[in-house]
């Protein structure tokens, strides 16, 4: 699911539920975490500044990509811009 940027123990057994799993970082625009930056990504951001979908601190940490520490509309348009080739970096 969109900002399940969490990675579980590597000896974690299925079906438990685990507290304290160490977030992980990923790269600017991974607002899906999934390790691509997309316009899944893009739209996940627009959808999340619109207030119609939850995401985890990391995805919008992801996905603010231009660092004033909301993600927003603006965020969703420079990440479909960078999908595009219309933006050479995030």
């Amino acid at each position: 699911p969109a900002g399940g940027c969490y990675s579980p123990p590597a000896d974690a057994e299925e079906g438990l539920v685990y507290i304290g799993i160490t977030p992980q970082r990923g790269m600017k625009g991974d607002v899906e975490c999934d390790g691509d930056v997309d316009a899944n990504d893009a739209l996940a951001a627009l959808r999340y500044s619109l207030g119609l979908l939850p995401l985890s601190d990391i995805a919008v940490y992801n996905g603010d990509v231009d660092g004033n520490g909301f993600l927003n509309s603006n965020d969703a348009l420079a990440i479909l811009r960078y999908v595009l080739d219309l933006q050479p970096s995030l």
